[in-house]
């Protein structure tokens, strides 16, 4: 009887393991980035869709005038994507101010208005917001947004008063300064 001894193959070498493929790598980025872009507004807010108050008004500084006059002022309540409001209205600034054209304004001299907008929430906490416009004697008209970083969060009912003080400097005359309020502006969430 022969006996054969039976020959043991080698044992494999351990396998290295894979590299990552520079490809997989770069879809991986291309599709992460972009998701987390999406998803951390929404998940930061916890929902898509967000309310938000604007308040437009008219702003009027004139020589001679002690106060300032205010026109035009309204409050309403916009359901708004949480990527408008993250990605345009936080970043362009919740106040907003366009100069309306007269014939010369800054022949009658220079204003500096403040806007100060304070808030009561539902929860009986009040926020405030103010802005600083420097510019000339004339009209300017204001859009303020508030949304959830501004106080505006729960649902019920928000009493906002706007105050406007200015400090007119007109080239023929004393320096003036005024303010005005405009206090109980309703709006529901």
């Amino acid at each position: 009887m022969s006996s054969k001894k039976s020959k043991s193959k080698p044992s494999p070498e351990p396998k290295t393991p894979r590299r990552l493929n520079k490809k997989a790598l770069i879809v991986l980025l291309i599709v992460a980035v972009p998701s987390s872009l999406l998803l951390t507004p929404a998940v930061y807010y916890g929902s898509f869709t967000l309310h938000v108050a604007r308040i437009m008004l008219d702003e009027t500084t004139s020589t001679g005038q002690t106060t300032v006059a205010i026109s035009g002022i309204t409050a309403n309540v916009e359901a708004r994507s949480v990527y408008d409001y993250t990605y345009s209205i936080e970043t362009g600034g919740i106040f907003r101010t366009t100069v309306i054209p007269t014939a010369s304004p800054t022949i009658l001299g220079s204003a500096v208005v403040t806007i100060k907008v304070s808030i009561a929430a539902p929860s009986l906490q009040t926020v405030s917001s103010t802005t600083t416009i420097n510019g000339g004697i004339g009209t300017r008209s204001h859009t303020i947004y508030l949304g959830p970083n501004e106080g505006v969060r729960a649902s019920g009912l928000y009493i906002a008063t706007v105050t406007i003080t200015a400090f007119v400097n007109p080239l023929n005359g004393p320096p003036q300064n005024g303010s005005i309020q405009y206090p109980s502006l309703l709006f529901f969430v």
